[in-house]
């Protein structure tokens, strides 16, 4: 229960904008179209998949679908067409245009920000080496389908740090490691988010009990108890529920294993049946329910988790994220990781997720006429690799010199 808990958390807020709620905007309210509504959707199916994939890695986890699919969208954006094509399939365009991504993205940070009774902090920026002469182009598209603000930087890592304590509002909290030395450029993409129960659990339902960990060990743990009508779901695979936050639109679903099915195979079934049908089969019933007092946090390196679910041409020596540079310089894909964090009590739940995206100057560009060909010379020590592509697992690791 509890390794499964924590993505569907967050999932439940990218899957309540697939109800036609309205935001507020600058300009006219709008709300997602049937087809938005639909890779929403897909992206919720993929990322139970890719949360099938980091909990055979790392057991209990948390992390965000939202904050990673802005980064994967300003990533996207400054890729070559393969790279954008592969992206936007996999994440759940099937039109594998970029144009949708960027639609999309501009509709779902307006809803995820339209309820007042929830503090959620989205901010998101891009920061390049004060060398760079970034595109007009990429730059308008960032603030405009991203609300990206751009930073031309002298040190990025101090850069990203200092931003990161402002929109966090935090003077200590700095959860992103040294990014790698030679980084050009770095994409942000921070979530705060705190929410109170629709109902509080009551303190004097609060209580000690014990928890079978998955591993079949008894630890002492706190548990909170209440009895709510909420939306309950039980079948052969999984018994399901969803409590709300205050106001209603947000809410956190969880779901208990049944005792011949493991935390995997739910993974499995929601990522094939969809997080929708799930929600659809519930019904409101009178819910005797217990849930621990925890707090998760987790760092998850997204390369072996994206190339697990078919994403390798971004990480390749041929992927060109040029577009981000008037100059037409070519860079490669170092390093995309996730640090979230989030906690239930009594009261609510506070979460904080920070997705990040580092690109590296390729040491010696292609010519113009040379971007046709791909080159492999080893005619100095290398170093090999040998991975299972379904899961993202690494076998081996060696050189030859």
């Amino acid at each position: 229960m509890k390794r499964i808990v924590l993505l569907l958390t967050l999932l439940a807020v990218l899957s309540s904008c697939q109800k036609q709620y309205r935001f507020k905007g600058e300009s006219s309210k709008a709300v997602l179209t049937k087809s938005q509504s639909e890779v929403l959707t897909g992206i919720g199916n993929v990322s139970f998949d890719i949360g099938g994939r980091i909990f055979q890695e790392k057991g209990s986890f948390v992390f965000s679908p939202a904050s990673m699919a802005v980064v994967s969208g300003l990533l996207s954006a400054a890729a070559d067409e393969q790279s954008q094509v592969e992206l936007c399939e996999k994440l759940g365009f099937e039109d594998g245009r970029q144009e949708s991504f960027n639609e999309f993205c501009v509709s779902l940070l307006s809803l995820l920000r339209s309820d007042t009774n929830v503090n959620l902090r989205f901010s998101n920026a891009l920061f390049y080496n004060s060398s760079i002469n970034l595109s007009d182009t990429y730059y308008r598209l960032a603030k405009e389908f991203y609300d990206a603000d751009c930073f031309s930087a002298n040190s990025i890592q101090q850069s990203v740090n200092t931003w990161l304590r402002n929109v966090s509002e935090d003077e200590n909290y700095s959860p992103v490691g040294d990014l790698p030395e030679d980084t050009q450029i770095a994409m942000m993409s921070y979530m705060g988010f705190k929410a109170e129960w629709k109902t509080p659990f009551p303190k004097q339902g609060i209580f000690e009990s014990v928890f079978q960990s998955n591993e079949g060990k008894a630890r002492d743990i706190l548990m909170m108890h209440s009895l709510q009508t909420l939306p309950y779901l039980e079948d052969d695979s999984f018994t399901f529920i969803r409590v709300p936050y205050a106001g209603n639109d947000y809410y956190a679903s969880f779901i208990l294993p049944a005792k011949d099915k493991s935390i995997k195979d739910v993974f499995d079934i929601i990522s094939k049946i969809g997080w929708a049908s799930i929600e659809s089969r519930a019904s409101n019933v009178l819910v005797y329910m217990d849930l621990p007092v925890f707090s998760v946090e987790s760092e998850t390196d997204f390369i072996p988790v994206l190339k697990g679910i078919g994403i390798n041409h971004v990480f390749s020596s041929r992927a060109d994220f040029s577009k981000i540079s008037a100059d037409n310089i070519k860079y490669e894909l170092k390093d995309i990781r996730q640090n979230s964090t989030i906690s239930f009590s009594e009261k609510g739940t506070e979460g904080t997720s920070l997705s990040r995206a580092a690109l590296t100057l390729v040491e010696d560009p292609l010519t113009e006429s040379e971007q046709d060909y791909s080159y492999f010379i080893a005619n100095r020590p290398f170093l090999f690799v040998i991975g299972q592509k379904s899961t993202g697992a690494l076998l081996y690791i060696g050189a030859y010199c």
